[in-house]
């Protein structure tokens, strides 16, 4: 699971089990072999039935299932087949929210469709298929894909926050080591502009909130205090941080 903002993301399960069966030599015209590595084109189809928003994607198919209000599964479907199945026994189990998909409101909004439920909005953009997490006023993004997303040999889901929500962070860490691919997607300048200017403008963010990340850490240390604090924390007497609405503030304000 993910958790970013109070909300929680049921991760992303991508089956990846392509078929190597040839081609017969009669009958209807059969498509054409894909390659190992596929990334999903623009949106052909969509519709909701028995609480599940489907989306069809070339020859790919997805689902979107809320479990709860803050909590929710995309599942891609290679070659339009959905299984829980692991390509290997020797892979490590797919964690899923298990529960009855749950019914929430949707509609076409020209450029993406729209699922709201009571805790957030999911964007499904149409050209090409991307996915975005807004808030349930659909006006702070949460997350958002800046690729469409790509499965194979490895998926890969290619999100834009990533250094924006970590130069808040007192520690910034943007390079993994898991892996020689996932490296070369954590430079801030892999992939181009606008999202290179994104980048730098909140590493020169982070640099100019240096000092007083450091000084919030040292006091963290010393007393329990976290530098993300409920904003109940430092003003118990005001009702209105007793609501979602104003969950934390960073450091305290000083």
């Amino acid at each position: 699971m993910i958790r970013a903002r109070g909300l929680v993301i049921a991760a992303l399960l991508v089956t990846a089990q392509l078929s190597n069966a040839q081609a017969p030599a009669q009958g209807p015209p059969q498509a054409p072999p894909r390659g190992r590595s596929i990334t999903l084109g623009d949106v052909i189809s969509a519709d909701m039935k028995d609480n599940v928003f489907t989306i069809g994607a070339g020859q790919d198919l997805l689902r979107v299932i809320f479990y709860r209000d803050d909590v929710f599964r995309i599942w891609v479907g290679p070659d339009s087949t959905f299984t829980e199945a692991q390509p290997s026994p020797d892979d490590a189990q797919m964690v899923v929210f298990k529960g009855p998909a749950m019914q929430v409101a949707w509609r076409d909004a020209g450029d993406y469709y729209r699922l709201d439920s009571k805790e957030c909005v999911l964007r499904v953009y149409k050209k090409p298929l991307r996915f975005a997490l807004f808030d349930k006023d659909n006006v702070a993004v949460v997350w958002q894909e800046s690729r469409p997303l790509s499965y194979g040999p490895s998926s890969v889901q290619t999100l834009r926050r990533d250094l924006q929500w970590k130069a808040f962070t007192p520690a910034l860490m943007i390079i993994s080591g898991w892996s020689k691919q996932t490296n070369l997607m954590k430079q801030p300048w892999i992939f181009g502009d606008p999202y290179t200017g994104y980048n730098r403008r909140y590493l020169k963010l982070k640099m100019r909130l240096t000092p007083y990340l450091y000084t919030y850490s040292r006091e963290a240390y010393d007393t329990g205090v976290p530098t993300v604090r409920a904003m109940v924390l430092e003003f118990p007497g005001d009702t209105t941080t007793w609501s979602k609405r104003t969950q934390y503030q960073l450091m305290n304000g000083e």
